[in-house]
């Protein structure tokens, strides 16, 4: 049985489509995963810090996080000796580093055992957050992966890679189409069932302009009702929702209970329309677009989509019938009333459409050039 091991130096692998979903699909096809990451408390509380595939050929190791920091401050001084107590790397085929940190442990893993390795981008670097040996071991991965197209010119001029070896798998889903509606929020929030709800999920926080939104949400039509799933970053959007709690309790809801990943479509499934947002203050937010794991789950469970005016966000929502790009905040209720003008439409398209992202038919690809190692 061949053996790959993934480095993914991050404490939110339970919330990592692309990195869950890569092992599924190796282990399916016989493969031996091994996962190292690292243990944060506070992502332990939010329940996005592991992750339990219920798969004998799939193992995850947590490291305590101020142990693999450590690493990670000293990796010119070829630190990888810690990494090498900890994993016997000689049995593995094949080494695949997600994101940056990952890419510098498994680089030098690989200078002293001479496996090959893959790299898995699923953030953009500033260019100042670069070390000098970092465009070296971007180049000598076998081949690079990220989300999108915009993202994979994004990397080749960051590390001058060549187009050519850099890979797109979105960042969607495996599995068809789910077309039944679920009511978890009317249940366990007493949202009124005769609601709209308009969802905005995961990091809450300015970067994805939650802040924005909610500020709209007096002004919304008697109709929708806005739900925030997820845990807030930065004590300034948590004080405007508890806010807006305070003046709109039935207007308003948080919901911060973390469904398992083989649940989370319970949440899609729920809700009217989704927003998909972001403050583009850097390249990494600019064009997260298409690299956003919400954006797919809301076509895979057919949920017209409101997105910020993005580069692409044309492209892959608005000319495609899935949803509208929202250029001022306060125009909102407009939007919802689009929407539901063409409610039945919206939700067709974005059925439509899916599978073309679907990961499993694009990963397939990456799975006939990783064959041979």
């Amino acid at each position: 049985m061949k053996k790959i091991v993934f480095i993914a130096p991050f404490s939110w692998i339970g919330i990592s489509n692309p990195l869950i979903n890569t092992a599924i699909y190796l282990a399916d096809k016989g493969y031996q995963i091994d996962i190292y990451t690292v243990f944060n408390k506070t992502n332990t509380e939010r329940g996005i810090n592991n992750f339990d595939f219920n798969n004998e050929k799939i193992n995850v190791f947590t490291l305590r996080e101020n142990l693999f920091q450590k690493v990670k401050s000293k990796l010119t001084d070829k630190s990888y000796f810690y990494f090498l107590s900890q994993i016997d790397v000689h049995k593995y085929n094949l080494l695949i580093a997600f994101n940056l940190d990952g890419l510098r442990i498994v680089a030098q893993l690989s200078e002293k055992t001479g496996i090959k390795y893959i790299f898995f981008s699923l953030e953009i670097e500033e260019p100042d957050q670069l070390l000098p040996m970092d465009l070296d071991i971007a180049q000598n991965a076998v081949l690079t992966i990220t989300q999108h197209e915009s993202r994979k010119v994004l990397l080749s001029e960051l590390y001058d890679i060549e187009m050519d070896d850099i890979y797109i798998i979105p960042n969607a889903p495996m599995g068809k189409t789910l077309m039944g509606k679920k009511n978890y929020f009317f249940q366990n929030y007493s949202i009124p069932d005769t609601k709209k709800i308009v969802l905005i999920t995961g990091t809450l926080g300015a970067d994805h302009c939650v802040d924005k939104i909610i500020g709209t949400v007096p002004t919304w039509g008697d109709d929708f009702v806005c739900v925030l799933h997820g845990w807030f970053v930065g004590e300034l959007t948590e004080k405007l929702f508890k806010n807006m709690k305070n003046k709109y309790p039935e207007r308003i809801y948080h919901s911060d209970k973390i469904l398992p990943f083989h649940e989370k479509n319970t949440i899609f499934q729920s809700i009217d329309i989704g927003f998909v947002s972001f403050d583009p203050r850097n390249d990494n937010l600019r064009y997260a677009i298409g690299s956003a794991g919400k954006l797919y789950d809301f076509l895979r469970c057919g949920k017209p989509i409101i997105v910020s005016a993005l580069p692409f966000a044309k492209e892959m929502i608005e000319e495609k019938g899935c949803g509208y790009i929202i250029n001022e905040y306060s125009l909102l209720p407009e939007i919802f009333e689009k929407v539901e003008e063409n409610y039945e439409s919206l939700v067709k398209n974005c059925f439509s459409i899916f599978d073309q992202y679907e990961f499993s038919t694009n990963f397939e690809n990456i799975y006939n050039l990783l064959r041979k190692y």
